[in-house]
């Protein structure tokens, strides 16, 4: 049997031991089912112990991607005999009769009529080879890779996508991001994005990048002038989905990253004005959603409403803005949000007591009121009086300034990835307004920043 995998895929077969991770990422076009199937060809007809799965997060999808290709081309390729082949369909088992290797496919959650895989019984994997892997969770990740703990052969984990944003575990995990510039067909100069490199400190990770470039031959010239038209009409879908750069934000994206807001692990040695922003919750909890019940501990975002207190260091100078996020929580009750806001805004000098000002939502007067009586200066956020829309209108002045969220603050940062403006649903074209989705902690800069910018300068 002949393998021929495109060159940047050599990889897969001449992987040192130390390296457990793989990723096979990048745009659209780039080869990865075609040249991960048939490495698993090219492993399950070894005489080597091979134990493979095929993951999805939905087990029914499997259908759709590197397991019907496996089917298809087990007839296609020169020399293989698929009568040597043993193939349950219903439960995605493929063996190998002469070497008695095994590809089993699973999925990680339910969906109707299907079923989720026991990860128990798959202590033996010695490869993993995880399509679409940007639909995972962190907490499947963990679950699957603690679960896989052969010494029979190295273990490799291959996970294959599409480059999902920078706020994702695989990117959080496994890669540095460079902000780059870049140029689209019209000429015109486009920023907020940024290329994943393989972090240093990993090892036992490896990158295997292509796009349609590499597949080129494979490709029919529609597609591939389909791909190149996008250059010009659509650069953002050229650069990301077609490319594989990493997007500062989702579709519509009001704030992009690089662009309109950055990362900081220390503070510049400059003076700074200090106030603080307020969102309030409204007191619902997702079922789906992870929450804590330690105040100090961020939930996980969501996208639903969320109660968001954050500290803001302002230097006018630069126009630049620090953002430290202190609480965000699906719920809280008045008396622990009190106690959070009194820990972070009320400090004791010698015999004096100083208390910095908190911006809130000027919509609930009842509890700011409840703030104030616990000895609080919690003040309701003003906006720019005549304006026709005050949240389009803060998030303008917003834009002045550049501002920096703490690189440990992941909530803040999905919220700042995700916050968009709004899609019409039958034509797909932004209408103008806001999205009512991860929209907490922008709401609680904006509280504070706007009232700064128009009154306290």
């Amino acid at each position: 049997m002949n393998f021929k995998p495109l060159d940047v895929y050599e990889p897969l077969y001449f992987t040192p031991p130390k390296v457990r991770y793989i990723s096979a990422c990048g745009g659209r076009g780039g080869g990865r089912s075609h040249n991960c199937s048939e490495y698993y060809f090219f492993k399950i007809t070894r005489p080597q112990y091979f134990r493979g799965l095929i993951a999805r997060a939905i087990f029914s999808d499997l259908k759709l991607t590197t397991w019907l290709e496996f089917i298809d081309r087990m007839h296609e390729t020169e020399g293989l005999d698929p009568n040597l082949f043993k193939i349950n369909n219903t439960e995605k088992i493929i063996e190998y009769i002469p070497t008695g290797n095994t590809i089993t496919g699973i999925g990680f959650r339910k969906s109707a009529g299907s079923r989720k895989a026991s990860l128990k019984g798959f202590a033996n994997v010695t490869d993993v080879l995880i399509e679409e892997a940007q639909e995972l969770t962190e907490k499947e990740l963990n679950q699957l890779d603690d679960s896989l703990r052969t010494i029979k052969a190295p273990i490799r984990i291959i996970f294959a996508f599409n480059m999902p944003e920078k706020t994702h575990i695989l990117m959080r995990r496994f890669f540095d991001l460079n902000p780059v510039k870049l140029i689209c067909g019209n000429g015109i100069e486009h920023e907020g994005f940024m290329k994943a490199i393989p972090k240093k400190t990993r090892p036992d990770h490896i990158m295997i990048f292509s796009d349609y470039r590499d597949n080129y031959k494979h490709l029919d010239a529609h597609t591939i002038a389909n791909y190149e038209r996008y250059y010009y009409e659509n650069p953002e879908h050229y650069f990301t989905e077609i490319m594989g750069y990493v997007s500062g934000g989702a579709k519509g994206v009001i704030f992009k990253y690089n662009l309109n807001w950055f990362e900081y692990s220390e503070l510049p040695d400059f003076d700074f004005y200090e106030t603080y922003g307020l969102d309030f919750g409204g007191g619902g909890v997702n079922d789906k959603r992870k929450v804590y019940p330690e105040i100090y501990k961020f939930d996980e975002p969501d996208g639903s409403s969320t109660t968001v207190l954050v500290k803001l260091l302002i230097n006018k100078s630069s126009m630049s803005v620090y953002v430290k996020l202190l609480l965000y929580k699906a719920y809280i009750s008045p008396d622990d949000l009190s106690q959070v806001c009194q820990d972070f805004t009320i400090t004791k000098d010698g015999k004096y007591i100083k208390k910095k000002n908190i911006l809130a939502d000027n919509a609930r007067a009842d509890k700011i009121r409840d703030l104030i009586n616990d000895g609080l200066n919690c003040i309701g956020a003003k906006t720019k009086e005549g304006a026709s829309n005050k949240v389009i209108t803060g998030i303008d002045i917003i834009k002045k300034y550049k501002v920096f969220i703490h690189v440990d603050d992941i909530p803040a940062q999905v919220e700042a990835n995700s916050h968009r403006w709004e899609t019409s649903k039958s034509t797909g074209e932004l209408t103008g307004n806001v999205e009512d989705k991860f929209k907490d902690f922008w709401d609680a800069v904006r509280y504070a920043l706007v009232n700064y910018d128009l009154y306290s300068w």
